[in-house]
């Protein structure tokens, strides 16, 4: 991949947001890209819209100005919310040019 410039979500779990952010940093450090900015949900509750999300309306706001390349998170259930399973969040946001990275998620075999 060439160099990406991406905005890494976390969403409060189980696993410590400090944690969580290192895996990421290693991840981006082997990968070739550069986190902006660490985007980090209060919210345990993932069946929060994620309209209603601050960190994630500000992360798609980076992504609208074209600070970031894309978004880069642990799992991708942490992009799914209510009504929408996972595949379909990140569905819409590949539609919409978004690239979407996760150290431990595969979506229909093929990592993303």
């Amino acid at each position: 991949m060439a160099k990406a410039t991406v905005g890494a979500y976390i969403v409060k779990s189980k696993y410590p947001v400090q944690e969580q952010e290192q895996k990421l940093n290693t991840w981006a450090n082997e990968n070739n890209a550069r986190i902006y900015d660490f985007y980090v949900e209060e919210n345990k509750d993932i069946s929060v819209p994620l309209s209603d999300r601050r960190e994630f309306r500000r992360l798609l706001s980076d992504v609208n100005t074209h600070k970031i390349d894309g978004i880069l998170t642990v799992d991708f259930n942490r992009l799914s919310d209510g009504g929408n399973n996972a595949e379909q969040a990140l569905n819409k946001l590949k539609s919409e040019g978004v690239e979407l990275y996760s150290i431990s998620d595969v979506l229909r075999g093929q990592e993303i």
